[in-house]
């Protein structure tokens, strides 16, 4: 059988990215984050060591009739999260909306806590039911549950004579 596979994608403008290029932000300044997908928004932006993007933890299981794809998702709004698939592929994407940090009196000395747009897509197994997919989203945690569509019978071929 053919497991599902994960594609991460960064091809977004991240805010801190766009400061870096600006000139806003130094060069060099360590950006902290977690991911698969951030390796190229780090190498897209020159001089800047960590990564500028998120990417969601996955986990991604299988039971005798789906496939079963957890996301974790805290401080990320349920209304800014879409799920599509097509043509074999599963993409979550939303965003995350930070507080005004550019508006706060201080300064700020460690920014751990990832925001912005993202997007996860996972290579779905040839033999899934698109059309009867299904998305809940509990406590931070978005499951979206992919059932495996029936595989036919063989069935035996007659041969005339």
């Amino acid at each position: 059988t053919h497991s599902p596979a994960s594609t991460d994608y960064a091809d977004y403008a991240h805010p801190l990215a766009e400061k870096v290029e600006r000139g806003e932000v130094a060069r060099g300044v360590l950006l902290c984050g977690t991911g698969l997908g951030m390796s190229y928004a780090a190498n897209r932006h020159a001089g800047v060591r960590a990564a500028v993007a998120w990417t969601p933890a996955a986990d991604v299981r299988e039971d005798e009739q789906a496939y079963l794809f957890d996301l974790e998702l805290p401080g990320v709004s349920p209304e800014s999260v879409e799920v599509t698939a097509d043509k074999g592929v599963l993409t979550v994407r939303g965003e995350r909306r930070s507080e005004a940090r550019e508006s706060d009196v201080g300064r700020w000395h460690i920014v751990e806590r990832s925001q912005g747009a993202f997007r996860r897509s996972f290579q779905l197994p040839a033999q899934v039911a698109e059309d009867k997919i299904e998305a809940q989203y509990t406590h931070g945690v978005l499951t979206v549950r992919v059932p495996k569509a029936e595989v036919p019978k063989a069935k035996k071929i007659e041969i005339k004579m």
